[in-house]
């Protein structure tokens, strides 16, 4: 589905909080097909297609970020995952910075918020030609003022955003793929100073609960209503706080995605059922990261699911790698993925997932690993954030 083009006049016509987003149904690809990865794409509830492989960059050096997307995209990669507090979103911008638009506006911001700074987007996303970019705010960014400063912040890293300098306009290439809230809670501890009754240091400073998880997705629905963002959503909420969002009459957009930490040993227990069955009866789409287990922590628990011998044996059967037979299970599932490497090799890979499939049998051996474990943010169940 197209974006719509309007002038300058109708954007201005209606604050964002007059409207409400419309929702519709996923609409999956049929993985029993002899699909490619190039292929293989998904309609979310907006009816903003998207890539059910994506390439991923978590530990990876701004340099690396470079050199890896490189390769990944003349692979045939065409969503690259990032965040703010990676530090590598400027790695990018080399791959991003190429104008089409011969300094055409496409669209006209024009917000009546006093917070919102107007901003002229000059081209749309050019499906045949573009690689999707999704990016996140960071857990200190929480709260109106915080999301709108940081989603420029990003912008500007990724090279997507300058200000005119005769206009002082903000000027936005295109606009930006994707944005999600990286985490429920805030910024705790180091290297925060502790608070004067020794407790440890909190920012965003206000931080309420609940409330400002909502304050955070209504400027995060401002900036979709406004154009400058394609698609929207959250990580690691739990049930609880996804609702908070989905069910609060106040709110004018439905998430459009959700990313979670989902593999083998967290994908049922945990509210991990309830949570994927809620997803999909609300339309909205969950990507899987930490897919093979995850990197956080890995020298300390000693044990990596590539080597667990109940994978190992099932990838020998189906001639694959485990990497490959841990994301193909993600993908029957019913998940999107998005795979990190540094290693040439490894990120070709990873593009083979759609020309095998796991039998039922092989699918429930997997599914009998799950144990609720958590393997990222130490373990921690974000649904402690309140």
């Amino acid at each position: 589905m197209g974006v719509e083009k309007r002038s300058a006049e109708d954007a201005a016509e209606g604050t964002p909080s007059e409207k409400v987003a419309k929702v519709q149904a996923l609409q999956w690809p049929d993985l029993k097909t002899n699909l490619t990865h190039q292929d293989a794409w998904l309609t979310l509830n907006n009816g903003v297609r998207y890539p059910l492989l994506g390439f991923g960059t978590f530990k990876l050096d701004a340099k690396s970020t470079t050199t890896c997307t490189t390769s990944a995209i003349e692979m045939g990669y065409r969503l690259v995952d990032t965040a703010a507090v990676y530090e590598n979103e400027k790695g990018l911008k080399p791959l991003l910075s190429v104008s089409k638009s011969n300094g055409k506006v496409w669209y006209q911001s024009r917000p009546k918020q006093s917070d919102m700074e107007p901003c002229d987007i000059v081209a749309d996303y050019d499906q045949a030609k573009d690689c999707m970019v999704q990016t996140k705010l960071w857990t200190s960014k929480h709260g109106r003022s915080g999301c709108l400063a940081t989603f420029n912040d990003s912008l500007k890293a990724l090279g997507l955003l300058t200000k005119d300098r005769k206009t002082k306009t903000l000027v936005q290439s295109r606009p930006l793929d994707c944005y999600l809230i990286h985490y429920p809670g805030p910024k705790r501890g180091w290297p925060l100073k502790n608070k004067p009754d020794g407790k440890p240091g909190i920012m965003p400073e206000h931080w309420a609960g609940g409330k400002t998880r909502n304050e955070t997705w209504a400027a995060m629905e401002d900036l979709y209503l406004e154009k400058r963002v394609r698609i929207i959503g959250v990580c690691n909420y739990s049930l609880r706080q996804l609702k908070e969002l989905v069910e609060n009459p106040d709110n004018r957009v439905v998430p459009h995605m959700v990313q979670m930490e989902y593999h083998p040993l967290l994908h049922e227990k945990g509210g991990m059922k309830e949570l994927m069955e809620y997803c999909k009866e609300k339309n909205i789409m969950v990507q899987a990261y930490a897919s093979l287990g995850g990197s956080e922590g890995l020298k300390q628990r000693n044990f990596s699911l590539t080597v667990d011998p109940r994978i190992v044996a099932i990838a020998k059967d189906a001639q694959r790698s485990a990497g490959q037979v841990l994301m193909r299970w993600a993908l029957q599932k019913g998940t999107t993925v998005v795979p990190k490497s540094s290693k040439v090799e490894r990120i070709k890979e990873n593009t083979a997932l759609f020309d095998f499939e796991l039998t039922e049998a092989q699918m429930e051996a997997i599914g009998k690993l799950d144990r609720g474990q958590r393997l990222s943010w130490k373990g921690v169940d974000p649904d402690k954030e309140k």
